[in-house]
């Protein structure tokens, strides 16, 4: 999935602007992607819970595969807003049925190891397919769609073919509604969080490295130190939960996010940006995985479509208003701000898992009762 989407991701806002676009409507179609991800999750996340991941999967895998092969033949405007809708519809039928179907395969003993490799194969997916798809594209440009809609067809048959859900009874609801909402507080907050900053840092930084003179190879080199640092994160970050707890390991990370995001408001050598970077992609790596097996431990199977999608919805919102709120915020204050809102977040998460800490004994309870 992370492949195949990654011959394309870079390659659409190209497309777009090839037919005369301005950067305000390739913003708003971008935008129309998230708003549509982040609107479907819940409904996603519902018919997960009834029918199973596997039908939810194959529907997402098919319809990106269908409407991803469209996009080098539109000429108009007014049909990428379409498409990129599709996508979101597509993508949150991805998401949510795949991380449901993986907390609900995993024992609780493994679980985060276990989401965490989801996390490194989609970022290895990520970091390997746009060099690909650009070389692809240099060479014919319908070639990386009909490869990632290939791919996406061969994914749907697997899924058909040997993906088998599992059967969950259906459990009597043990806790009320005031302890679901407590107990999933972290994750939701962990996927907002972990939005906004890889979203803002995937928008604005290079021109925040632009307006510090840093162009050409070493800005290359500083997004690189980010996919890498996010890629060999989560094996280790997931190894450190399953063993010492998940709850203590995000309540580290939102800790070490808040404070490496700050210290980028008063460091700005390229070194100290290289190692802060680093950072960020190291921590955001492991939290989201985390985060994401947490969810099983706090909701019972039957429920965890609904949950995992509401992390989803988290994740898409953060998406949707991190840009938006920075994009503002920079215009107005510049560029050399960009941290600001990040660092306000980051610390906002950081409170939430501080008090949420010293609950920790109530929601040791709602765990052991949920599983």
């Amino acid at each position: 999935m992370g492949f195949g989407m990654s011959f394309v991701t870079p390659l659409i806002p190209l497309i777009i602007k090839n037919t005369g676009s301005s950067l305000a409507s390739i913003g708003q179609i971008g935008a129309t992607y998230f708003l549509f991800f982040t609107i479907l999750t819940p409904f996603c996340g519902k018919k997960v819970d009834k029918i199973g991941s596997k039908k939810i999967m194959f529907i997402g895998l098919l319809s990106y595969a269908v409407s991803i092969m469209f996009v080098p033949y539109v000429k108009t405007v007014n049909a990428f807003y379409i498409i990129r809708a599709l996508h979101g519809i597509s993508t949150a039928s991805l998401f949510v049925a795949t991380e449901s179907a993986i907390n609900i395969l995993s024992s609780p003993e493994n679980r985060a190891k276990n989401t965490s490799y989801y996390a490194l194969v989609f970022g290895l997916g990520f970091a390997g397919g746009p060099a690909i798809g650009a070389t692809l594209y240099s060479i014919n440009i319908y070639l990386p769609f009909f490869l990632c809609s290939t791919s996406f067809i061969l994914a749907a048959l697997i899924n058909l073919l040997y993906f088998k859900d599992t059967k969950i009874e259906v459990q009597s609801k043990i806790y009320s509604f005031k302890d679901f909402l407590n107990a999933l507080k972290i994750p939701i907050a962990a996927a907002m969080c972990y939005a906004f900053v890889e979203v803002c840092i995937g928008v604005f930084l290079s021109l925040y490295l632009d307006s510090m003179n840093i162009k050409g190879t070493y800005l290359g080199i500083v997004f690189t130190v980010f996919a890498i640092g996010a890629m060999v994160s989560p094996i280790p970050s997931g190894r450190f939960a399953d063993r010492f707890g998940k709850f203590p390991t995000i309540y580290i990370f939102s800790f070490l996010l808040a404070v490496t995001i700050f210290l980028f408001n008063v460091l700005n050598g390229f070194v100290s940006i290289i190692l802060l970077i680093s950072g960020v992609g190291f921590i955001a790596g492991g939290l989201y995985p985390v985060a994401l097996a947490l969810i099983a431990d706090l909701i019972p199977k039957n429920k965890i479509g609904a949950a995992n999608s509401a992390f989803s919805f988290s994740y898409g919102l953060g998406s949707i208003i991190g840009p938006l709120v920075t994009g503002r915020f920079i215009d107005y204050y510049g560029i050399k701000y960009l941290f600001y809102p990040m660092s306000f977040v980051a610390f906002i998460f950081f409170i939430i898992s501080v008090f949420d800490a010293l609950k920790k004994p109530r929601l040791s309870k709602i765990s052991q009762r949920a599983n």
